[in-house]
């Protein structure tokens, strides 16, 4: 069994795959998630809606660390539209 790096990601990491009107209520590199290994920050939408966003260490080795963000935002946004 490997030992899994800390997922994190800058806030222009971040900002760089949102939706348009969407922004960060926190700044990335804190740690909200009760897992310590994945990665968390919450999203507000255009209707000031807040979104929880998790990036898992799973995800990051399965598809690479930017396509794992990349996922997690747009399944997030397809929830936040349906």
């Amino acid at each position: 069994m490997t030992q899994q790096t800390p997922v994190s990601y800058s806030p222009i990491e971040v900002r760089g795959y949102l939706p348009g009107g969407w922004s960060l209520a926190t700044e990335p590199d804190s740690q909200e998630s009760a897992n310590p290994d994945s990665w968390s920050v919450t999203l507000i939408d255009i209707a000031d809606m807040e979104w929880p966003l998790t990036v898992s260490p799973r995800d990051v080795e399965k598809l690479g660390r930017i396509e794992a963000l990349r996922q997690a935002i747009d399944r997030i946004y397809r929830k936040a539209r349906a």
